[in-house]
């Protein structure tokens, strides 16, 4: 995995004048007393490029949606600037019409198969529609695949491996159906995976778009699907999407009329990419794979990742995106497995992204899975001020319920004001179930009014809260088994709010010290079992002899 190197921040909404095509015009008359929210660039005429912009040519790169422009007059508030600015509204792409449908006299009945030992001959494709079987083209030296344009459906997979003299995707334009895997692996001279090249292509099994190494495939500026609407995983790939491993010039991955994919969506370690676009996305992980999750990792420059209709997902991870502003799942309501066959965990990861300042989970009501681990965990996002989760109502499991806010040291407000449940079982030592929010050092406020069942273990440390009234509401636990930890939070003057939970038995084992500002325990602490603490020498003195 590629470390996040340091990269200077760069407006996202900028992005499309750094995408090197050629040809494009566009002119600044038409963005001319337009809302910024509904910015549509109508004038990209094709596919062809940014560059040659009338009226652009005194700006940079990043000024296309800059104050130059005129257009964010107005836009005070950071926060929403960072999530709200104008996406790019992709304009109606002319695309070839697709092949009429096939017929018994152009479909090719079995695989076909050419490679670089046995001549690289497509001929005998030449006029076909569809291939009930595999296409396979593997280090030829092809310019071209112009032989394929008729080609309109594949049955099985598509595996294009290493055609270096490949120039672009073109012969592709009338694809519209790769029933099996698409594979697309080291093509170093194509500079787009975009129109006309697969422009109709609407339904495939599997996508993967590799890249072993820079020098095997450095040209990519774009990955554009216009009209891809499902991903079905239907021959049981590793990953519905994987795309892993590109440097730049690659700046964006666009796919605008995705509505599901059955399983994972990977990317991965890539370096200059600043956008995630998947804007009609709906359901996601709903197979029987292991690998069923949405993992976006170790991207250095990317900005925004943009989900924002996503309903249904398994898992989410997006961990260790260096210059990540805006993640943005706001109608996601549920994280859940659609079986107990593909194991792992169900729920939500976003950690360790260091200018994060926005996340959108705005209709996330639950989180749940009958027989495995769910979890929630925002942590270790130094930059993210506040966290809102206006609708979330449960975390349960049997096994594990893991909860973690740890680490979000710039964190103020904390808020999930629909919360009545966290529940989960003793099943794994290493990840045991819990609610932690330790090294807080900025929070102020935390809203939990309704929660009523806590059955986890709580931990609260080196916050600025000055109660814990947040936690009034819970009485009510499965096990009665759960640990409770309050240290170092230097203004908490008192813990009155967990007084019915631990009359309850919600707690019997405690760690309460070095809160040099709480002068007292409610009486009912007194059937707690403190726990010893082993202070590290730096750490202050640990009086837990309540």
């Amino acid at each position: 995995m590629y470390r996040c190197r340091i990269a200077h921040s760069c407006l996202l909404v900028g992005l499309l004048s750094s995408v090197a095509l050629s040809k494009t015009d566009f002119d600044l008359a038409l963005l001319k007393d337009l809302d910024p929210s509904s910015i549509d660039l109508k004038g990209l005429k094709g596919l062809e490029g940014l560059d040659g912009l009338k009226g652009l040519e005194g700006l940079g790169e990043f000024d296309l949606f800059s104050d130059k422009l005129g257009l964010l007059k107005g836009e005070k508030n950071k926060k929403k600037e960072v999530c709200d600015l104008p996406l790019p509204k992709l304009p109606k792409f002319d695309c070839p019409a697709p092949p009429p449908p096939c017929t018994v006299s152009n479909t090719r009945i079995g695989s076909f198969s050419t490679k670089n030992g046995d001549g690289c001959n497509l001929s005998p494709l030449a006029g076909v529609c569809r291939i009930e079987g595999d296409l396979e083209i593997e280090e030829c030296l092809f310019e071209d695949l112009n032989v394929l344009s008729s080609l309109r459906e594949v049955t099985g997979t598509i595996d294009l491996g290493k055609p270096f003299n490949l120039k672009n995707l073109d012969g592709f334009s009338g694809l519209v159906r790769v029933e099996g895997e698409l594979s697309l692996d080291e093509l170093p001279l194509v500079t787009q995976v975009a129109p006309p090249g697969f422009c109709n292509l609407e339904l495939a099994g599997d996508l993967e778009i590799d890249n072993s190494g820079p020098e095997n495939w450095g040209a990519l500026e774009l990955i554009l699907l216009p009209n891809l609407r499902n991903i079905t995983s239907a021959f049981g790939g590793e990953a519905g999407i994987e795309i892993d491993d590109f440097r730049e010039p690659l700046k964006a991955i666009l796919f605008p009329k995705l509505e599901n994919v059955d399983n994972g969506i990977e990317i991965d370690d890539h370096v200059g990419l600043k956008l995630i676009y998947f804007p009609e996305l709906v359901t996601q992980g709903q197979s029987d794979s292991a690998d069923e999750d949405i993992e976006i990792d170790t991207n250095c420059d990317l900005e925004i990742i943009y989900f924002p209709k996503l309903e249904l997902a398994r898992e989410i991870e997006v961990d260790d995106n260096k210059n990540l502003k805006c993640v943005n799942f706001a109608s996601l309501k549920r994280t859940t497995a659609v079986s107990s066959a593909s194991g792992g965990p169900v729920g939500i990861d976003i950690n360790d992204n260091l200018d994060l300042v926005d996340i959108r989970l705005d209709s996330l009501e639950s989180i749940s899975d009958g027989v495995g681990k769910v979890r929630l965990e925002i942590a270790d996002n130094p930059s993210l001020k506040e966290l809102s989760l206006p609708h979330l109502t449960s975390l349960t499991s049997s096994v594990d319920a893991v909860v973690l806010f740890s680490g979000n040291l710039a964190l103020q407000h904390l808020s999930a004001p629909k919360l009545t449940t966290i529940a989960g079982g003793e099943g794994n030592p290493n990840a045991p179930s819990v609610l932690n929010m330790t090294d807080l050092p900025s929070l102020k406020k935390l809203d939990f009014p309704s929660l009523t069942t806590l059955d986890v273990p709580l931990l609260i440390t080196q916050t600025q809260l000055q109660n814990l009234d947040a936690f009034s509401g819970v009485s009510m636990v499965a096990g009665g088994n759960s640990f409770l930890s309050i240290q170092h939070n230097t203004k908490l003057t008192s813990v009155e709010g967990l007084s019915n939970a631990v009359s309850a038995g919600v707690f019997l084992n405690a760690q309460i010290c070095d809160n040099p500002s709480l002068s007292s325990l409610p009486a009912s602490f007194s059937n707690l079992n403190a726990m010893g603490v082993v202070c590290d020498t730096s750490d202050p003195v640990c009086d837990c002899s309540f």
